[in-house]
Formats: structure tokens, C-alpha cells, sequence
């Protein structure tokens, strides 16, 4: 195998893997509804959500269950993509003030 076919390979292969990140993000979007940034602006479940997703990665390496890791690490890829979306639809804009 040639690099330039090897890279061809490579850039299929990422391209597999970033349709399983975007059909994720339609299964979540599906699950909990709405639109990051618009009709969702909580930066705070994000960190949470996105780090109980990585520790379930690790832990599925810890136990070596390659399968689960894989299923784990698509699914983290997918709430760090929500996350950026949330960012880039206005979630980033400052929260209104709640009258105390």
C-alpha cells in the first residue's frame, strides 16, 4: 500500500467514524430535544454529561471490553459536539440575570 492510498484509507475511515459521532448526536437530540444553544443553554450538564461519557470510557478500557470502549468513545466525540454546538449557537452568550 502506497502513503497516498494509505492516507485515502485513513480519510475513509474518519469519515465512517464522524457519521457515527453525527448519527449519535440525532439519537441525543432525538432522546432529549431541542437545539444547543437555543433551546438548551446548560454549559453545566455539558461538563457533567461529557465527563460521566469519558469515565464510562475508562472504564470499559479498564475492563478491556474494546467493544464497549469504542460504543463509549463515539458517544463522548458526540456530547463534546453538542457542547460546541450549544457554544456556537449563542450558548456562550451571557445568562440573563434571576430576579432574586
Amino acid at each position: 500500500m502506497t502513503a497516498a492510498s494509505m492516507l485515502l484509507a485513513t480519510a475513509a475511515v474518519r469519515r465512517s467514524i464522524l457519521a457515527e459521532v453525527s448519527d449519535e448526536r440525532d439519537r441525543q437530540n432525538a432522546k432529549w430535544g431541542g437545539v444547543p444553544g437555543i433551546d438548551r443553554r446548560d454549559d453545566h450538564t455539558y461538563a457533567a454529561v461529557l465527563t460521566e461519557e469519558v469515565g464510562e470510557a475508562c472504564k470499559a478500557w479498564l475492563e478491556r471490553d474494546v467493544a464497549a470502549l469504542r460504543e463509549e468513545l463515539v458517544q463522548t466525540a458526540a456530547v463534546a459536539v453538542a457542547w460546541i454546538e450549544e457554544l456556537d449557537n449563542g450558548g456562550s452568550l451571557p445568562r440573563p440575570e434571576v430576579p432574586a
